[in-house]
Formats: structure tokens, sequence, C-alpha cells
């Protein structure tokens, strides 16, 4: 089905929200869900396929000898294929669910190349990080890299290749910091795709670097998939990508685990010695031997999975494949487009990440100078309906970095919420139209002209601000729901 005819087919979207107006008065509009680069929306199609599941396939995946097992087991099996396929993968490589999403996936990917450390610390294996990563592709290979020994130690056997000041990566520094290590470098990772700004990574000539220098490359593509095509294998294998973590949550799968892609040969050697062990891994246990399954990949999901999740992903994967990614990443590209022009053309407004639409996702990261970005965000929610993620997104190096950068080079220096530096961010999804970006920036145009009022509107406690005299019913109690 076109793309157009099935883009609005979501859960809560353009739902009706309770907004403030600068008198006081209250009114109702439909939302404007401008953030899922932090969790997806559901499409109704993928719920529809969820409930069908529960009514008539539900069972333990571990159940063969019922109608329901056998279905259960078949449905995992499908989505494990079908991950595959989303990221381009061949029969030698196999997909790993893991419960809390691409951070559980990453750590995954961390005690696979880390099984032990040398005891000489000059022959320590070093990890080369971007400094775009989100959190959860940095903390795994710090404490990996470190042997446990401290969150704040061993960072001599970590090391970060450069992001330029649009957040781009350098790959000239990358390749002299291979040489420089050349032999003890372990593990290149890097993300896909920054949650910051939007910025793609040419992971495949990382790949390239990476392999010439004997190292092995981890993706970041949680926040990637969603929005561009993947390819784990080119028809370079040079470009091979080695792991892939993804994050069902942001695949329009809210509720849906973390996955790890690698080759078999990758995981053949990690089970029992990394992650959980016990049911579902095991072919035969004696009170003095155990043998495991052939599967590598279940090998390494002990106990009973996260079986909705499972099926919602699967669903969510067969949505994405209808739509097509060609086409979302079409209609991203127009909509960042109108987004950067329009805010960049707001004078007290900066625009963080490369202003080129083609070189990066559905995302725009910005600040509005004088004005705190947990107050933007809150003005954004409370007078004009649009939820959008404020802070550092998990990535505080990196924003760090860039606010630094802007206010180095040009005098215009974010302020603090109190406590805390930060950026506005939007993103975009199928389900966003040109109206919403309109919205958007025309809600940043009238906080620029309304900024006095709105200060002195909102109470600021630990960085969060709260309107004074708005208190809206809260969307969702879950008691009050079931009682109803």
């Amino acid at each position: 089905m076109p793309f157009a005819d099935r883009r609005f087919e979501f859960i809560g979207l353009r739902r009706p929200v309770q907004v403030i107006q600068l008198d006081g008065t209250l009114g109702t509009i439909e939302e404007s869900y401008l953030d899922s680069s932090a969790t997806s929306l559901m499409p109704i199609r993928v719920n529809r396929v969820l409930h069908e599941y529960l009514l008539s396939a539900q069972a333990n995946s571990h159940t063969h000898a019922s109608a329901r097992g056998r279905a259960t087991t078949k449905a995992i099996e499908d989505t494990r294929a079908l991950v595959l396929s989303l990221v381009g993968g061949g029969p030698d490589d196999a997909a790993v669910f893991v419960g809390n999403g691409s951070t559980g996936a990453l750590n995954l990917a961390a005690q696979i190349l880390y099984p032990t450390l040398p005891t000489a610390k000059d022959s320590r294996p070093i990890a080369l990080i971007s400094e775009m990563e989100h959190h959860s592709n940095m903390l795994p290979w710090r404490r990996a890299a470190n042997g446990r020994m401290g969150a704040s130690q061993g960072l001599d056997f970590v090391k970060y290749f450069p992001v330029r000041d649009d957040c781009t990566v350098d790959l000239s520094q990358l390749r002299a910091m291979l040489a420089m290590y050349r032999g003890r470098v372990r593990v290149v990772a890097v993300s896909a795709m920054s949650n910051v700004t939007g910025a793609i990574v040419d992971v495949h000539a990382i790949a390239a670097m990476a392999h010439e220098a004997g190292a092995v490359i981890v993706v970041d593509a949680a926040q990637a998939a969603p929005h561009i095509p993947i390819t784990m294998h080119t028809s370079n294998p040079a470009e091979t990508l080695d792991f892939i973590a993804l994050s069902g949550h942001k695949l329009y799968a809210p509720g849906s685990p973390g996955v790890l892609v690698a080759s078999k040969d990758a995981l053949a050697s990690a089970a029992w010695r990394t992650g959980d062990v016990g049911g579902g891994i095991i072919d035969r246990v004696e009170f003095d031997s155990v043998t495991l399954i052939d599967d590598v990949a279940r090998r390494l999901e002990a106990g009973t999975p996260n079986i909705l999740g499972i099926v919602t992903l699967g669903a969510a994967i067969l949505f994405l494949q209808d739509l097509g990614m060609d086409s979302i990443r079409e209609h991203e590209i127009k909509l960042t487009r109108q987004a950067l022009a329009g805010l960049s053309a707001i004078p007290s407004c900066v625009v963080y990440g490369p202003m080129d639409a083609t070189m990066r996702g559905g995302i725009v990261s910005f600040n509005l100078f004088g004005l705190a970005h947990g107050l933007v965000a809150a003005v954004l929610n409370d007078y004009f309906g649009i939820a959008v993620r404020n802070d550092c997104f998990c990535a505080q190096p990196l924003v760090r970095r860039l606010l630094d950068a802007v206010c180095n080079q040009r005098g215009v220096c974010a302020p603090r919420d109190e406590f805390r530096r930060g950026m506005v961010r939007a993103s975009f999804s199928p389900f966003t139209t040109d109206a919403d970006v309109r919205r958007l920036v025309t809600a940043v145009q009238w906080i620029v002209l309304n900024d006095a009022k709105l200060r002195e509107a909102y109470d600021c406690n630990d960085g969060v601000f709260t309107h004074k005299t708005f208190r809206p019913e809260p969307t969702f109690d879950l008691a009050a729901v079931y009682a109803g």
C-alpha cells in the first residue's frame, strides 16, 4: 500500500490535549508528537497483530505439544528472521533478543568481545569510541576495558575519536588513532546516527578502517534503524558490520526488546560464560554436566523471553517494510529541511548538527539563547501541545561538546536550567506533517516574542519547569482506567 495511505495509522496520534493561552484561558488542541527518537508510537496494525496473538496463540515458547506453543515459537523465529532482513543480515548471522533495549544488546556485545583482560596493562586491548555516543554505547566499553575496577578508572584503555563541530565524524582522526594504537584496538564503537543531531555516519567506511587495523566494529543502530536503511553486508566484505544493536521501542514497537545482530561464529562461544543461564538454552542437564542447544542465538536467551514484545517487534518490522524505508527517508528529509530553514531564520535560535538535511535523520536539536531548554520544552507542551524532549538525551559528553563549540566560536552560550546544560530536540516520523513542523517553528517564534511573560509564568525545580497555574489532568491513570 502507498506510503501516504498508511503513515497515519498510529495509536494515540493527534489526540486532543489541553493547552493554556497567554491570558490564562484554557483550550484544546490536537497534539503534535515530535518525540519518536525517545519512544515511538505504535501502529494500529501492530496492535491488531498483538491482540490477535493474545486471542489465538498466547503460550510459552518452550511448549511444543500444543498448537499455541508451536505458534508462539514460530512467531518468535519469524521475528528473528524479520530483524535480519531489516538490517541486511545473511544466513551466517543471528539475532539475539535482549530485555532492556539496545543498552542490553551493547552490554552483551561488550561481554562477548571482552571475555578476559590481560594482567599486564601494556597489553590490554583498547576500545575506540566516537565522541557522539549515547551512554549505552560508551559505558559498556569503559567497564569492559577497565575490568570493572571502578566507574572512573581505566580510561587509558578507552579512547575517543572526535566529531567535528557539526557533529560529523572526523574519519582522518580515526584513521590516525587506529595507526597510533595499531595492534591494540579490539573494537571500534559508533552510532549509525546521532540521537542528538541526527547526523548520519558512514559506518561502512569505518568498518573497513577498523578491519584493516585488526579490530571489529560495533554499530549502535537504535536511532538509525527506524529512519534509514541499514545494511550489514555490502559487496565489499571489508565493510561488514560485525555487531549491530537495535532497540524495539524506537522501531514503532513500544514494550519490545532490544536485539543484537552478529555472525553465528561471533556468538557461538559466548553462551554460558556470558549473560544469564537457565531454562531454554539447555539440551540436556546432568548433575555433573550440561549440554547446550545448537541454536547460538537461543543459547543467549535464557528463561521465558518477552514474547509479547517480540511479536510486537515482528509486526512493526512488517509495517516498516510496508511503508518502505526509502519512502520514510524521503519524507523525513523534506521535513528536516523545512525545520532547519524555519528555525535557522529565527535570530536567537541555534540549531546543532549538519545543515544539509541529506546528512542527517529526522532529528533537529536547538536552543533559544537567553531561555533555558527546559522552559522552552515546557512552553511547547503547555501552550502548543507539542511533545518534544530536552536535556542531554543520554549523550552528555556530546551535548556539552556541541554547546561549547557554539559558545566559543559564536559567543552565544546556552544558559543552564539552574543545574543542567542541554538542548531541545524535535524528532520526526512517518506520521509527522508539514503542519507539525510549521507549528513548531511558529511556536518557537512566539516564545521569543513573549519570553519575559513566560519566565514569570513558570517555577523551576531541579531544572524542571512547571507552570504556576496550568495543572492539566494526567493523560493516563492506571487505577482509574482499570476501574473504568
